[in-house]
Protein backbone atom coordinates (compact mmCIF):
# COMPACT_ATOMS: atom_id res chain seq x y z
CA UNK A 1 0.00 0.00 0.00
CA UNK A 2 1.16 3.48 -1.23
CA UNK A 3 1.62 6.32 1.22
CA UNK A 4 -1.45 8.43 -0.89
CA UNK A 5 -3.18 5.46 -0.27
CA UNK A 6 -3.02 5.36 3.71
CA UNK A 7 -4.03 8.80 3.70
CA UNK A 8 -6.96 8.19 1.74
CA UNK A 9 -8.08 5.13 3.81
CA UNK A 10 -7.46 7.64 6.90
CA UNK A 11 -9.54 10.40 5.65
CA UNK A 12 -12.74 7.98 4.94
CA UNK A 13 -12.43 6.81 8.69
CA UNK A 14 -12.09 10.26 9.96
CA UNK A 15 -15.37 10.92 7.97
CA UNK A 16 -17.21 7.84 8.92
CA UNK A 17 -16.50 8.50 12.37
CA UNK A 18 -17.82 12.13 11.98
CA UNK A 19 -20.73 11.24 10.25
CA UNK A 20 -21.87 8.20 12.88
CA UNK A 21 -21.27 10.85 15.93
CA UNK A 22 -23.27 13.38 14.12
CA UNK A 23 -25.87 10.30 13.26
CA UNK A 24 -25.79 9.54 16.82
CA UNK A 25 -26.53 13.04 18.34
CA UNK A 26 -29.12 13.20 15.67
CA UNK A 27 -30.71 9.50 16.94
CA UNK A 28 -30.40 10.83 20.62
CA UNK A 29 -31.91 14.39 19.91
CA UNK A 30 -35.49 11.83 19.10
CA UNK A 31 -34.73 9.96 22.53
CA UNK A 32 -36.79 13.24 24.89
CA UNK A 33 -35.31 14.95 27.30
CA UNK A 34 -36.56 17.95 25.87
CA UNK A 35 -38.72 20.85 26.72
CA UNK A 36 -42.24 18.84 24.86
CA UNK A 37 -44.68 20.78 23.25
CA UNK A 38 -48.11 21.40 24.66
CA UNK A 39 -49.43 18.35 22.53
CA UNK A 40 -46.82 15.84 23.97
CA UNK A 41 -47.37 16.90 26.97
CA UNK A 42 -50.88 16.47 27.48
CA UNK A 43 -51.14 12.53 28.28
CA UNK A 44 -48.46 13.06 30.63
CA UNK A 45 -50.55 16.27 32.08
CA UNK A 46 -54.00 14.03 32.71
CA UNK A 47 -52.05 11.70 34.18
CA UNK A 48 -50.36 13.92 36.54
CA UNK A 49 -53.56 16.11 37.24
CA UNK A 50 -54.95 12.50 37.66
CA UNK A 51 -52.13 11.77 40.70
CA UNK A 52 -52.52 14.92 42.29
CA UNK A 53 -56.21 14.94 42.50
CA UNK A 54 -56.13 11.14 43.93
CA UNK A 55 -53.54 12.37 46.52
CA UNK A 56 -55.51 15.42 47.50
CA UNK A 57 -52.46 17.97 46.64
CA UNK A 58 -53.30 21.55 45.48
CA UNK A 59 -51.09 21.65 43.26
CA UNK A 60 -50.64 21.59 39.29
CA UNK A 61 -48.58 21.06 36.66
CA UNK A 62 -47.40 24.42 35.20
CA UNK A 63 -44.58 23.71 32.07
CA UNK A 64 -43.17 21.03 30.89
CA UNK A 65 -39.09 20.99 31.37
CA UNK A 66 -38.21 18.16 29.95
CA UNK A 67 -39.58 14.52 28.61
CA UNK A 68 -37.87 11.65 27.86
CA UNK A 69 -39.96 8.26 26.66
CA UNK A 70 -38.29 5.31 26.52
CA UNK A 71 -40.13 2.43 25.10
CA UNK A 72 -43.31 1.78 28.26
CA UNK A 73 -41.77 4.23 30.24
CA UNK A 74 -41.43 7.88 30.67
CA UNK A 75 -39.72 10.43 32.89
CA UNK A 76 -40.85 14.08 33.09
CA UNK A 77 -39.29 16.92 35.07
CA UNK A 78 -42.50 19.37 35.69
CA UNK A 79 -42.39 23.07 37.02
CA UNK A 80 -45.50 22.88 39.63
CA UNK A 81 -47.61 25.43 40.44
CA UNK A 82 -50.21 26.03 43.57
CA UNK A 83 -53.82 24.99 41.94
CA UNK A 84 -55.52 28.65 43.17
CA UNK A 85 -52.90 30.69 43.67
CA UNK A 86 -51.59 32.78 40.16
CA UNK A 87 -48.08 33.80 42.28
CA UNK A 88 -45.35 32.12 44.52
CA UNK A 89 -43.08 29.19 44.16
CA UNK A 90 -42.89 27.04 40.85
CA UNK A 91 -40.78 23.68 42.20
CA UNK A 92 -39.45 21.35 40.37
CA UNK A 93 -40.68 17.70 40.37
CA UNK A 94 -39.24 14.72 38.43
CA UNK A 95 -42.57 12.60 37.80
CA UNK A 96 -42.17 8.54 36.62
CA UNK A 97 -45.11 6.87 34.24
CA UNK A 98 -45.70 3.57 32.91
CA UNK A 99 -47.68 3.48 29.70
CA UNK A 100 -50.95 0.80 30.61
CA UNK A 101 -52.32 0.40 26.92
CA UNK A 102 -52.89 3.78 25.54
CA UNK A 103 -52.79 5.61 29.00
CA UNK A 104 -49.46 6.89 30.92
CA UNK A 105 -50.02 6.74 34.92
CA UNK A 106 -47.66 8.22 37.00
CA UNK A 107 -45.38 5.91 39.11
CA UNK A 108 -43.25 8.08 41.11
CA UNK A 109 -42.99 11.49 41.99
CA UNK A 110 -39.63 13.04 43.29
CA UNK A 111 -39.98 16.50 45.11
Amino acid sequence: MNRGSRRAVFRYAGGAAAAGIGLLALVCAGCGGERPSEEQAALFRVAIEGFLHKENMGMKPETFESLAIDGDTATAEVRMAAKDVAYGMRPLWTFTFRRKGETWTVTAVKR
